[in-house]
């Protein structure tokens, strides 16, 4: 909601400008929470055998944030925030299938309400009134 607000006001911004001034603000908060820490945090944690899952990890997160910006800039804030609000469905499903990760009817259940209240909320306006 943040992004579409900045995006209307400031409708030159483009995605590159508005996500490099997001990350200067987030390392900025890093910093000053971590404070003396950042060396042990940053770089001593750091095993080399995950070093190649934390780049792919890192390169796939960046592209996700640019398409996301860019959503909010060229699409209806509603389906924004439905595609947002769906990922833990599609996360889910994906594990089940992929990964062969057991979902509990519990767990069904939760999704199912999970997504019938979130299409209510987007799409509640047109159907209900």
């Amino acid at each position: 909601m943040f992004g579409k607000l900045i995006f209307t006001k400031y409708p030159a911004l483009t995605e590159s400008e508005y996500l490099t001034f997001r990350s200067v603000i987030q390392i900025g908060i890093h910093i000053m929470i971590m404070n003396i820490a950042i060396k042990k945090h940053l770089y001593d944690g750091l095993n080399k055998k995950v070093a190649k899952s934390l780049v792919g990890r890192t390169l796939l997160g960046t592209l996700a944030v640019i398409l996301s910006t860019n959503s909010q800039k060229q699409l209806p804030l509603v389906i924004v925030s439905m595609s947002n609000n769906t990922v833990p469905l599609i996360t889910a499903v994906l594990g089940y299938f992929i990964l062969k990760e057991k979902l509990t009817s519990f767990d069904i259940g939760c999704l199912i309400a999970s997504f019938t209240g979130v299409t209510i909320s987007v799409i509640g306006n047109t159907v209900f009134g």
